[in-house]
């Protein structure tokens, strides 16, 4: 049986998605399309705008047959670590195929980065230490190293899908998996493109349109997400978004010694401190990460730095995860009629339904930790009720 499958985040399904899901279709001509999406939070520490059940609902209903949820341990990461455990759980759910979108569209160009980054020269390992100490990032340093080092493509790297595709393609490497990779070229804005007039608007274009309440009539998006939009409005469960949870993150700064913070995954001593001190004068979550960042300290690391201090994610609690690698697929949302496939799928570990069948696992404790915090940020307070994963079955679509 041949199986598609997707690493996403449909924060939210837009028509780009939709586009990308169709291409892959079309060139793996599967008999199965399962995608794994990061729940509540999403890889940029970001709060999802919508929940987890409502984007997997978007997905199915606009073509994908499975959704299960990528572990919050996995899916707030960086793009190495995401693509991983996207990859992993992928390749435990017995899927054949790996399909990503990449500004760059060459398998080729894509496979040759990953190659270059995966051999780690001495070379390349004492350019990216120097690029390191002059207190850029890591992304740039790694790309200024390259740059320097003569790798003629090192520019692929500046682009967000292409990073990830490259990624990806190291996690296959480091699994042993034997997922076949594909990749679309991405079409429409790029990501972090505000311009929402377009057929396939960015998701971070939409994302603002929905919390400044453009109608929804103007958004690029299919009809089923529209629909799922009005709906999840109207119950109050969206827009969300991690300024929704500012009081909370607030807390969970004030509430630990810098010698806590340090023990959150990403967290270093001397950004502890750093961190103790813009929290005393930042009224909002952006004021506080515009007060923390620096050269060296990217908006995107501090912010899921945040999401680590909101959900107590430290570096011990991750890597015990990470080395017992995936144990479970937490189904959220199928087709009907993929149900007889879905039982035809080679998977080595169990699938989910609900966290109660599989007490004490560290990484489903801490999803279901996860939910909790996130539903308290829904603007409706009716909607704020805990344990919704132990009440909210996976959205099953006719």
């Amino acid at each position: 049986m041949r199986v598609l499958g997707l690493v996403v985040e449909y924060n939210p399904f837009h028509s780009g998605h939709l586009y990308h899901l169709e291409e892959s279709r079309r060139v793996c001509q599967p008999d199965l399309t399962i995608a794994v999406m990061s729940g509540n939070f999403t890889q940029r520490g970001d709060a999802a705008i919508f929940d987890k059940w409502a984007r997997a609902e978007m997905a199915v209903r606009c073509g994908v047959d499975v959704v299960f949820e990528l572990p919050v341990a996995w899916a707030v990461r960086s793009a190495r670590d995401f693509a991983l455990g996207g990859v992993w759980h992928l390749d435990r759910a017995g899927a054949t195929h790996l399909c990503f979108g990449s500004e760059s569209g060459s398998f080729q160009e894509l496979s040759q980065a990953a190659a270059v980054l995966q051999e780690e020269s001495k070379e390349f390992q004492q350019a990216l230490r120097a690029e390191l100490s002059t207190g850029v990032n890591y992304p740039r340093a790694r790309y200024q190293a390259l740059r320097k080092l003569g790798y003629e493509k090192s520019a692929i790297l500046h682009e967000p899908n292409n990073i990830l595709g490259v990624a990806y393609l190291l996690a296959l490497k480091k699994i042993k998996s034997n997922l076949i990779p594909i990749t679309i070229r991405r079409q429409g804005a790029h990501y972090h493109d505000h311009d929402l007039d377009t057929p396939l608007a960015s998701a971070t274009a939409i994302r603002q349109a929905i919390l400044g309440n453009t109608p929804l009539d103007r958004l690029p998006v299919p009809m089923a997400t529209k629909e799922i939009i009005s709906r999840e409005l109207a119950l109050g469960r969206g827009p969300h978004g991690i300024e929704n949870l500012n009081l909370l993150i607030k807390y969970a700064i004030r509430n630990q010694g810098a010698d806590s913070l340090a023990k959150l995954l990403d967290m270093e001593a001397g950004l502890a401190f750093r961190f103790k001190r813009c929290e005393e004068s930042a009224a909002m979550v952006q004021e506080f990460i515009s007060c923390v960042k620096t050269k060296r300290y990217t908006w995107t690391r501090i912010q899921r730095i945040l999401c680590y201090a909101l959900l107590g994610i430290t570096t011990e609690v991750t890597a015990a995860i990470h080395a017992e690698g995936p144990q479970y697929l937490r189904l959220l949302a199928l087709k009907k009629e993929a149900s007889p496939l879905l039982k035809r799928l080679a998977t080595s570990i169990p699938i989910v339904t609900r966290p109660s069948e599989l007490k004490g696992n560290r990484s489903l404790s801490l999803d279901v930790h996860a939910t909790n915090i996130y539903a308290l940020g829904f603007p409706n307070i009716i909607r704020v009720r805990a344990q919704q994963d132990l009440t909210r079955p996976p959205v099953i679509i006719e």
